[in-house]
């Protein structure tokens, strides 16, 4: 079968048939629709069949000046320049048979879980199956999906919103307003405009709705194929993914042409009940519009496509049964309803919708073998767990050795959760530090946990396994007293916040606390020992006094996530763009003064102009600001800061006025910062920063109300004390990728661990977050119903591990059930609070409720910091 598309494209120099988003000056997304284009240059390209179709529609979509027409224009026309016109019009273009249909499908209300952006193919199946089950004629054939400008945006505003993004989509996206696209069919049969608008109507007048839409089946209606135009600051979410094909059991459809046109009308501006779900599509059978057949192959449809093979066929038919003897008979006899009721009947629509579906699947894997594609597969490398330890205890020891050489080693053992990796490496302390001392590094060994707690239990367990050895905490400001229950290290917390306003290390003040002698934060300071444990955070800070130099650092579970700062939402990094203005200088005086204040007004210029988002490389180049400039300003803003040293008896009021005169100053370390990471991108290749971004209407703080701020977000290397030290990594899931960007001469050995006796029981396809609990209370009393099961069940005891409001709703509902109080062998946590805890090791079951994830924009921005770059997509990612 040949046949051909019309191709139209615009005379007028300039014009385009694509819309085009961009971002205005007060920061919101603006789209911009292309103009009514009245002449058009026209070719005609010739396709044979879906293939064919499809690959012209990918070569025409990213050309922003093509659309298509179904229209033949006249052989001896100039078609240099042609009115989009029918011939009955006094146009050059003629209704002629086509192979080809396109169909409209607008704000379509996707299943829950749906991404367009995480899975175009799956939402593009979703619309060809839903067009499937309202139109029998196209179920099961293969189409072409194009979605439409919009598709992915109100996701990408989702995602913005969820990291603290200003909201800036509003004017072009509408919540809720379901996804639009373009679906295309081939016909075994070709026909022209006439009598698609009869088929058309037909099944509109049959389904109830404008399911079809005849407009798009007329000669000279435009068929928009160019993908949107995004400017700079934004992205196109489905780029390379805008238009997919989905392959059916059949590539070609035949319609059911009637000889006249359908006289039943259709409601009208009701097309978009075409995503009405499962639910509603259950709801129809038996309606006066709908009838029963169709209802209930729609039905079956829609809930195969959202469950696949692993679809409960039994509850299936329950739910039809009870619909269908539910429903208004509407004049049909009992025997008729009795049939439709039919349990085997029913079973065998089933059976039949499963076998299409597993056709489709079919097809699709032989053309992916036909593409030369591979299924992954993923080789069984689990050891046992008397040889995981073995080995892993050997690498310790290789690393050993390494240290006994004088070597400066850094490895990570990757080894599965649970398989005893902190246990080996406690054994191992005093080998280490052997080592160490053979090798001639002086110092102790520093043993860095994510969280106090845990180290507590560490202080313990090497303790065990090495009495005598002298062990010591490190602990924060801010952190709990060991010693004195429910008091903090630091007595006088207002003080060292003084200092810390003043833009000074809020240790400054200790020397000279009147508190000194009882705090715990100095007290401290006078342990001696050869094991120092603390808390990751130390390594990206000054090595406190009284803390002995590392001969070697172990860093027990992933520590990244503190070395990254800026990213948090709800308490960004920011300086307002007004602090520029400033002319507080410190004691920097003259000449040098001046420079200074000229550089700031010279940056805050180039800011004021600056478009919202990332710090473009163009724009301070264009201000006259280069990568020898930027440095003089880092420099500059340095040298104002404070130099000042309180030793010696103190009042404490005179301390806090002292230190507030030196706040009266005005440094803050973010301006030599923000003049660091413009000195970077000037330096560097990239065009913009991941380190800073304009952001016009912030939250200034402080009942300032809000204006235009520089965010910062950055990743903090080691500091020189530690970066320069041995390093032992234990974890069990970060990749040895991601630790290189601390660590460059890192190693990894990876160690996984064989589970014979888990079983592991997933629930998919729903997300069981903080929402889906505290807006349905009934979800807490069905999660403590498992609970309650899983108790009974279990020999020993059970652990539950979800978020912190889940945790709480959970103790309270566990706790009104078992008579106020928890039974002993249940335990709750949240995620985080039990990372590298052993306390739970001889648990029974561990019912894990949900997951903490990012969303993807949130992800995409964390990796950008962490490489410190603009980030690539992989192929086809």
């Amino acid at each position: 079968m040949s046949d051909a598309i019309t191709i139209l494209r615009p005379v007028r120099y300039g014009a385009q048939v694509a819309k085009t988003f961009t971002v205005a000056s007060n920061g919101q997304v603006v789209k911009r629709d292309f103009p009514d284009v009245k002449t058009f240059h026209v070719t005609v390209a010739p396709v044979d069949g879906i293939e064919a179709l499809h690959h012209t529609l990918l070569s025409i979509e990213a050309d922003a000046t093509a659309c298509v027409i179904r229209g033949q224009p006249d052989a001896k026309a100039d078609l240099s320049g042609i009115r989009r016109q029918k011939r009955q019009n006094g146009g050059l273009f003629d209704d002629v048979a086509r192979h080809w249909i396109m169909v409209d499908a607008d704000k379509i209300k996707l299943p829950a879980g749906s991404s367009v952006i995480d899975d175009p193919v799956d939402v593009a199946g979703f619309l060809v199956d839903l067009f499937g089950g309202l139109v029998p004629e196209l179920e099961g054939v293969s189409a072409i999906v194009q979605f439409s400008s919009s598709a992915g945006l109100e996701e990408m505003a989702d995602a913005e919103a969820a990291a603290g993004l200003p909201p800036r989509w509003g004017g072009v996206c509408k919540r809720g307003s379901g996804i639009g696209a373009h679906l295309w069919f081939w016909l075994n049969v070709a026909h022209d405009g006439e009598a698609l608008d009869r088929w058309a109507k037909a099944i509109n007048a049959k389904v109830g709705n404008k399911a079809i839409d005849p407009a798009t089946l007329r000669t000279v209606q435009p068929h928009y194929t160019a993908g949107p135009i995004f400017g700079a600051g934004l992205r196109d979410p489905l780029v390379g993914r805008r238009t997919v094909i989905i392959r059916g059991s059949a590539d070609a459809a035949t319609l059911v042409i009637p000889a006249k046109a359908s006289q039943q009308e259709y409601k009208a501006g009701t097309n978009n009940n075409l995503g009405i779900g499962f639910a509603g599509l259950l709801d129809r059978i038996g309606s006066p519009l709908h009838g029963f057949h169709d209802p209930i192959n729609a039905a079956i449809a829609s809930f195969i496509g959202s469950n696949g093979h692993d679809a409960d066929v039994g509850a299936l038919v329950d739910m039809l049964r009870e619909r269908i003897a539910a429903a208004d008979p509407g004049g049909r006899s009992p025997g008729e309803i009795s049939r439709y009721a039919d349990a085997d009947r029913l079973r065998l629509r089933i059976d039949w919708t499963l076998s299409r579906e597993a056709e489709k699947q079919e097809a699709r894997r032989a053309e992916r073998e036909a593409a030369g594609a591979v299924d992954p597969t993923f080789p069984d490398r689990a050891v046992t767990l008397a040889e995981g330890r073995r080995q892993a205890a050997e690498a310790i020891d290789g690393f050993a050795q390494r240290l006994q050489a004088g070597e400066t080693p850094e490895m990570l053992l990757r080894m599965t959760v649970g398989g005893g990796k902190s246990e080996i490496a406690v054994n191992a302390v005093a080998r280490l530090l052997d080592a160490a001392a053979i090798g001639k590094r002086e110092g102790a060994l520093l043993y860095l946990v994510p969280r106090h707690d845990l180290g507590g239990e560490i202080v313990e367990r090497i303790a065990a396994a090495h009495p005598g050895q002298q062990l010591a905490t490190w602990r924060g400001l801010g952190a709990d007293d060991p010693h004195r229950p429910g008091v903090k290290m630091c007595l006088d917390p207002d003080l060292t916040a003084a200092a810390g306003a003043a833009g000074l290390d809020k240790t400054v003040v200790c020397p000279a606390c009147p508190l000194q002698g009882a705090c715990g934060y100095n007290r401290q300071r006078q342990q001696r020992a050869n094991v120092w444990i603390a808390a990751h955070n130390l390594a990206f800070q000054g090595r406190p006094q009284g803390l002995p130099k590392p001969a070697l650092a172990v860093i027990d579970e992933a520590f990244w996530g503190v070395a990254v700062s800026g990213l948090d939402a709800a308490d960004p990094i920011q300086l307002a763009l007004s602090s520029l203005d400033s002319d507080r200088t410190g004691n920097l005086r003259g000449i040098a003064r001046q420079r200074l204040l000229d550089l700031r007004r010279r940056a805050a210029s180039i800011l004021a102009y600056h478009e919202p988002g990332a710090f473009m490389r163009e724009a301070f180049e264009a201000g006259g600001f280069t990568a020898e400039t930027a440095r003089e300003w880092h420099v500059a803003e340095w040298s104002t800061k404070p130099a000042v040293k309180f030793v010696g008896d103190w009042e404490r009021t005179n301390l806090l006025d002292a230190l507030a005169s030196i706040a009266g100053q005005g440094f803050t370390a973010l301006r030599p910062m923000l003049a660091k990471f413009v000195w970077d991108l000037l330096e560097g290749n990239a065009a913009r920063s991941v380190n800073v971004a304009l952001v016009p209407e912030a939250n200034l703080g402080r009942d300032q109300g809000t204006g235009p701020a520089i965010r910062f977000a950055w990743r903090q290397d080691f500091v020189k004390w530690v970066a320069d030290a041995p390093k032992l990594f234990l974890d069990a899931t970060t990749p040895v990728e991601l630790v290189r960007r601390w660590a460059p001469k890192i190693e990894a050995v990876e160690i996984e661990i064989q589970a014979p006796a888990q079983q592991v029981r997933q629930v998919i396809g729903r997300e069981f977050g903080r929402a889906f609990f505290q807006q349905n209370p009934n979800n807490v009393a069905r999660l403590a119903d498992l609970v309650v099961v899983d108790l009974a069940e279990a020999a020993g005891d059970v652990l539950v591990v979800a978020q912190k409001v889940v945790e709480a709703a959970l103790k309270k509902e566990m706790t009104r059930r078992f008579g106020g109080a928890l039974p002993p062998r249940l335990h709750l946590a949240h995620h985080g609070a039990i990372t590298g805890l052993d306390k739970f090791r001889a648990v029974d079951r561990v019912v894990v409720v949900g997951r903490p994830a990012v969303n993807r924009i949130t992800g995409e921005r964390l990796a950008e910091v962490i490489a410190g770059g603009p980030g690539r997509r992989g192929h086809g990612w």
